[in-house]
């Protein structure tokens, strides 16, 4: 998306706006989440493609192999989904805010002669 973004005969502010609000969501996703396991800090991001790709897709081998130690924990596993509803949310807004600023340039673009 960034490259599309990138290429558009758009004017720059939308690109800016574009290129910060992605740069917040990553940053974002990269934080520690509160929760620690074996020592290690988990971010938002690595709950995210364990549940995405370990849980819900089941399209990776080593993300699904985490997620099936994190389901039995009855105390460890709810505090997980917490969390990816959290990175959902910060993904969503991201998603939602991209689809007002890709509104935006296609009203610019058509109003360009």
């Amino acid at each position: 998306m960034a490259a599309l973004y990138a290429e558009l005969p758009a004017d720059t502010d939308l690109l800016d706006k574009f290129n910060d609000a992605r740069a917040k969501t990553n940053d974002a996703l990269d934080k520690s989440s509160p929760i620690k396991l074996n020592n290690t800090e988990l971010t938002y991001r690595a709950i995210y493609e364990v549940f995405l790709w370990g849980g819900l897709a089941h399209a990776n081998p080593k993300k699904k192999a985490v997620y099936d130690t994190w389901v039995p924990n009855p105390v460890l596993f709810p505090l997980l989904q917490n969390e990816f509803v959290y990175a959902l949310g910060m993904l969503l807004n991201m998603i939602f805010y991209t689809r007002a600023l890709n509104n935006a340039v296609l009203t610019r673009l058509q109003d360009k002669p």
